[in-house]
């Protein structure tokens, strides 16, 4: 598909916006002991603003590459990247990234850590606070407030290191497998709490997983891509029947798309 773009959008939303994400013509690699190895090729995308798009695929295919790309900490090393009007040819402003792990301060409260990016680009303490306990709230955080990162469970602390990006209140939300390493339960508390929290920020996200049934669940576009070198070889929008993982469109789909990554072209 490195011909054409493919437009990751959700129904009703405007096809045209400075504060989509434009890929064009991406391709990226490393160097290694015997040249260049590509990791991504020829990736077309455009990622709509406000939409919440997943990217599943192979290990090694570029996935959390492609992250990076968009985020400005690497350089593609052919095409480009837009946002907002401009190429991204540096670290983008516009973006909060979350990992798999929360990588907390651990000498700083609960608290502290939400309100400390805030409080480096400008914002009143009085401001950051009041945004960070309401966040917090949304996430049933209050109570630990002023417990630190060693108090927590795992999945206490990755809602601590969401909310901490959220409280930027970044136009884009860059997330790398930020579930994987918790518990089956707590892994669906947080898909639905995520959800929530975005789709009343209005953040564009795109979120990287491995797990094909969270894909279709959370978010309004899927893309599949094959393995090494990175390509796109799907993007599906999603119907509102996924947000019902019982129901045989989110069986169905689910299916179809683990059929892709297992077959001869992924």
């Amino acid at each position: 598909m490195g011909e054409m773009t493919v437009d990751v959008a959700a129904v009703n939303r405007p096809e045209t916006s400075s504060d989509n994400i434009y890929i064009e013509n991406v391709s990226h690699g490393y160097r290694g002991r015997h040249g260049t190895v590509i990791a991504l090729e020829d990736i077309n995308l455009v990622f709509q603003a406000g939409e919440f798009t997943c990217i599943v695929g192979p290990s090694g295919c570029g996935k959390s590459t492609l992250l990076d790309l968009v985020a400005g900490l690497q350089q593609p090393l052919s095409g480009s990247i837009r946002h907002g009007g401009r190429i991204i040819d540096g670290p983008n402003e516009a973006c909060a990234m979350v990992f798999q792990q929360p990588a907390l301060f651990p000498w700083m409260s609960v608290l502290e850590n939400v309100v400390i990016g805030p409080a480096a680009h400008g914002i009143s303490r009085r401001d950051a606070e009041e945004r960070a306990r309401l966040l917090l709230s949304k996430v049933g955080l209050s109570k630990v407030t002023g417990a630190f990162p060693h108090e927590l469970s795992g999945g206490m602390a990755q809602r601590v290191g969401i909310v901490r990006a959220l409280a930027l209140d970044p136009a884009i939300l860059l997330m790398d497998e930020p579930f994987a390493a918790v518990d089956a339960q707590t892994r669906i508390r947080l898909q639905d709490e995520v959800k929530a929290l975005v789709e009343e920020s209005g953040t564009t996200v795109i979120f990287v997983t491995h797990d094909v049934g969270e894909a279709v669940y959370l978010g309004a576009s899927v893309i599949v891509m094959s393995g090494g070198p990175g390509r796109v070889i799907s993007c599906r929008p999603m119907e509102e029947a996924s947000n019902d993982k019982r129901s045989s469109y989110f069986v169905e789909t689910a299916a179809e798309i683990m059929d892709m990554l297992l077959g001869p072209g992924a």
